[in-house]
């Protein structure tokens, strides 16, 4: 999931000509021990660091995450939620 963002906010920073001083994901998952075994819960916590305006990172955040397939598919499976960091701000919360 994280590499599946990471993909998307290439393609949008490339696109759009975003440029961002550096960018880290982290995840976070939950599993059930009964069987089937399965997540059933994930978090995500995006670091960005960038001259950009808070509103363009989080917009390439909602862009990244609605575009990426992994993210997708888990949210038909589990509880997906996400935090953006911007400049050691929080901007923006995904649910």
């Amino acid at each position: 999931m994280g590499f599946c963002q990471l993909v998307h906010y290439s393609e949008h920073c490339m696109a759009e000509s975003i440029k961002l001083d550096s960018l880290e994901v982290k995840i976070d998952g939950k599993a059930s021990n009964q069987r089937p075994r399965r997540f059933t819960e994930v978090s995500y916590e995006v670091t960005i660091q960038s001259s950009e305006e808070d509103e363009v990172v989080k917009s390439l955040a909602r862009a990244a995450a609605d575009e990426c397939y992994v993210t997708g598919t888990l949210k038909n499976a589990c509880k997906v939620t996400g935090i953006i960091t911007h400049n050691g701000r929080l901007i923006d919360e995904h649910h």
